[in-house]
């Protein structure tokens, strides 16, 4: 999960791609299988997405991840491309840009395996809590049971 701040700065990324969305929130909640309250306290920061749903919300919306976790780069990859294609630049500067596309995506690709890494990790951590809880528990009922 993400928290404090960074949950409240994604919040209002969310609050602007579906503001820009064709999509409502009802219909990116259940694409993401998730209820709409939830999605509404992403939105105003009062709960963390887990990492596998952000990544899976910037996947269905075509978003930079990057920019919806960290707020660097363009909302969009391909909006910033289209922009300066559209500005008449020279093919060798379509080429570059081109180029610089292809990058930015895989370091997209490379974030959301981090982030597939980091909920992966956290499932394996709370795996771990899970047991030492029920070895505690273990402990407390044998010692109810002798005191």
């Amino acid at each position: 999960m993400l928290t404090g701040e960074t949950s409240q700065l994604i919040g209002s990324r969310l609050k602007q791609i579906i503001n820009e969305s064709t999509y409502t929130q009802k219909e990116i909640a259940n694409e993401l299988d998730i209820s709409e309250n939830a999605l509404t306290n992403y939105i105003q920061g009062r709960r963390s997405p887990n990492v596998l749903l952000v990544a899976q919300l910037a996947g269905m919306l075509n978003i930079n991840l990057n920019w919806l976790l960290l707020g660097e780069g363009f909302m969009h990859f391909s909006a910033e491309k289209e922009r300066q294609l559209a500005g008449g630049r020279s093919a060798e500067g379509k080429s570059e840009l081109e180029r610089e596309l292809a990058l930015l995506q895989d370091e997209n690709r490379a974030l959301k395996e981090k982030l597939l890494n980091l909920n992966s990790d956290n499932a394996v951590q709370n795996s771990k809590i899970e047991k030492m809880e029920k070895q505690i528990e273990r402990i407390m009922s044998i010692l109810d049971k002798s005191g």
